[in-house]
């Protein structure tokens, strides 16, 4: 029959893809994943924005306050767990002038991400059904605890046979019995904003405070903060520029087939799709299964992994695995 695989967010406890045959979703393309581990670089427009000379402001008896009054009051209107597009009266207040800005610029930053990028840094892992080992380190020891737990409910309501034998943790009937089914995306269709009814002039100032922030004139790289390789994203989209197409309504590899090919787990093989076994055991033993992804401006590696050894680009030796498995399914097709 061959193994069911479901892509997880482990951290927010999310099934965000999958529940098929691993070949039957493989080639399939993508686009809300990969921008959810986009992390926006939008410090550089604001920073831009608050460049020049500060009028002051002795009017306002606001912006004459402490810093840390200023911020008790900022914490009133600013919704933790809104996304940024919501806190319209904080926002509001964000572009009044350049002083509130700068004093609300690190909760706007920390908004955008939880926004743009509620995938990054959280570990990803595209999980077989039959799996019982996970990658070594993946999950803490109370995380493994509750999993365990919950096994043993399962054996006791449906049988030895029918569920993993006592000491396996079988993350896959976990997550499919609590975790939250995001299949489409994690981002809600908005309503009409309040934004709507302002000036010109205003909903534009609001928008650029609002918007992330995505150089398209700086590279970009996707990485793995847990053991520090990485995959240029331009290189990636060149490796798999003019391969064959093998049906009109198909597009060749992107980004997305990177990722996909370095974070699906399982000590069973059974993949659905037609290749070698060495390459079909490398593809089910990813090498980035379970780690903490994000795709950031290559130079900003570092500030989302902190010190540590010298990264290691992994671009050529996971793009020549893309693309063995894509000329497979191109003559099989």
């Amino acid at each position: 029959m061959g193994q069911v695989w479901d892509i997880l967010d482990v951290d927010g406890m999310r099934l965000v893809g999958g529940s098929m045959k691993l070949g039957e979703f493989f080639w399939e393309g993508d686009f809300w994943h990969v921008e959810a581990l986009r992390v926006p670089a939008s410090d550089l427009k604001i920073d831009e924005l608050l460049r020049g000379p500060v009028n002051p402001q002795r009017a306002s008896l606001l912006f004459r306050l402490s810093v840390e009054l200023f911020d008790a009051i900022v914490t009133e209107v600013f919704d933790d767990n809104q996304e940024i597009s919501d806190n319209y009266p904080f926002l509001c207040l964000a572009v009044t002038c350049k002083i509130a800005l700068s004093h609300t610029r690190k909760r706007i930053l920390e908004c955008h991400r939880r926004t743009y990028s509620p995938l990054a840094l959280h570990r990803l892992i595209c999980l077989g059904e039959y799996t019982r080992v996970l990658p070594q380190g993946m999950l803490n020891a109370d995380e493994i605890q509750e999993i365990l737990e919950f096994c043993e409910k399962q054996r006791e309501r449906y049988g030895p046979e029918e569920c993993a034998p006592p000491g396996q943790v079988d993350l896959s009937s976990f997550a499919r019995e609590y975790y939250l089914e995001c299949r489409e995306g994690l981002r809600e269709y908005r309503r009409r904003s309040k934004a709507d009814e302002l000036s010109p002039m205003d909903a534009s100032l609001l928008a650029a405070v609002a918007s992330g922030y995505f150089p398209k004139d700086q590279p970009w790289a996707l990485c793995n903060v847990t053991n520090r390789e990485y995959i240029r994203e331009a290189a990636a989209v060149d490796l798999c520029r003019g391969l064959p197409v093998p049906k009109d309504t198909m597009d060749p590899p992107e980004l997305w087939h990177f990722i996909l090919a370095t974070i699906c787990w399982s000590q069973d093989s059974s993949i659905a799709l037609q290749t070698s076994k060495k390459d079909a055991k490398k593809l089910a033993q990813g090498r980035w299964a379970g780690g903490r992804l994000a795709i950031v401006l290559q130079d900003r590696m570092d500030e989302e992994a902190g010190s540590g050894p010298a990264w290691t680009d992994v671009t050529d030796e996971v793009g020549a695995l893309v693309k063995r498995l894509w000329k497979r399914y191109c003559r099989e097709a």
